[in-house]
């Protein structure tokens, strides 16, 4: 480079990507820092490895969080306040098996593998910063319901 700098192992690696369309190199985006490009299929692909490298966990985990539903949808009357209960037990749970899912994912990811038991209890232990973060989420998605329905479904997405 012409900055009389020697050149780092990431500008010695400086590759550009170019498939007849417009030339990009590996510090512009899309394809920064070496990353494949952004795409559909890419991620699709990499979701799917994913669940399938520790399948024990992911499906565990998914036939766990329907059985608290069930018993309570068993249990509960069709008065408004057995709803209410149902509703109530539906997203404590809920929120537990999201933040298990998340960090079992986050191992996965790293290249580690995340039991059940140990990824229960991490969503467990962080079971009050993400019932305040679906809280500010529903009450985003609800003023935006209110204001105009397109901003509600953004933040939906």
């Amino acid at each position: 480079m012409e900055s009389g700098m020697p050149p780092s192992d990431a500008q010695e690696n400086h590759t550009n990507y170019s498939a007849g369309g417009p030339e990009y190199d590996s510090y512009s985006s899309p394809g920064y820092g070496g990353y494949a490009e952004f795409n559909v299929g890419s991620v699709i692909s990499r979701t799917f490895s994913t669940l399938f490298k520790n399948p024990v966990l992911f499906f565990g985990l998914a036939i766990l969080a329907a059985i608290p539903g069930l018993i309570v949808e068993t249990l509960a009357d069709d008065s408004a306040g057995g709803k209410v209960i149902m509703s109530l037990i539906g997203t404590f749970f809920g929120i537990i098996f999201q933040g298990a899912v998340a960090y079992g994912v986050y191992s996965s990811l790293r290249g580690e593998r995340a039991g059940v038991g140990e990824a229960l209890g991490r969503g467990m232990a962080r079971f009050l910063p993400l019932l305040g973060i679906s809280i500010i989420m529903g009450l985003g998605i609800g003023i935006g319901i209110l204001l105009l329905v397109v901003p509600g479904l953004i933040l939906t997405c």
